[in-house]
């Protein structure tokens, strides 16, 4: 008797950027090169989430924010009533949730990163901007976000971020969780509209 044995397939993290006109022609497009990276921000947070974590114990993990300042989040505690203090998405302030940058840096990305290399001087691309609702279906989980371009440039890197609200202050705060390299660059103009996004097959 023949024995099935299950497919493996390891986790694939592929990032796009696409540059239309205002009629939705693509003018250019790029993905991301092999050595994307998911970073320690993204290790870190999962773990903690993960972990077993005692009755009324509090669970704390350290990430590193995109100014390069290690923040303290608190992933799991008991949490008396009427209080939000501790919540990981906590709305009540800001929008949080995921967010897209994009810019021209060609340094190849590494775990420690948190910040897009080398960003644009000309808004709207020189900030975030939201990564929309994300959908999950037949074991992959999909995002994007879309922007029109102020000024000229080539998109070379890309990164994914996860923008939380600290209810203390209150106070937002920006990790990035992957950074990607796109090839070919990706070129565009005042006026067209970048396209970044994601998508991580399970």
């Amino acid at each position: 008797m023949k024995t099935v044995r299950p497919t493996t397939r390891n986790i694939r993290i592929q990032a796009f950027v696409t540059v239309t006109d205002e009629k939705g022609k693509v003018l250019a497009r790029g993905k991301s090169k092999p050595n994307n990276l998911i970073l320690d921000n993204f290790g870190s947070l999962l773990a903690a989430l993960i972990s077993t974590v005692a009755m009324d114990a509090t669970k704390n993990v350290t990430l590193t924010d995109d100014g390069g300042n290690s923040r303290v989040l608190v992933t799991a505690a008991k949490l008396p009533s009427g209080s939000g203090s501790y919540y990981i998405l906590y709305t009540e302030f800001f929008p949080v949730g995921g967010q897209l940058r994009v810019g021209s840096g060609t340094t190849p990305p590494d775990r420690g990163d948190d910040s897009i290399t080398t960003p644009f001087t000309t808004a709207p691309e020189s900030g975030y901007f939201d990564a929309g609702s994300g959908s999950y279906a037949a074991g992959t989980v999909s995002i994007s976000g879309a922007i029109t371009a102020g000024g000229s440039g080539t998109v070379n890197e890309v990164g994914l971020f996860l923008f939380l609200c600290f209810p203390t202050g209150p106070t937002q705060y920006k990790f990035m969780m992957f950074h990607d390299l796109i090839s070919p660059g990706v070129s565009f103009t005042p006026g067209k509209i970048i396209t970044a996004s994601y998508s991580i097959t399970l």
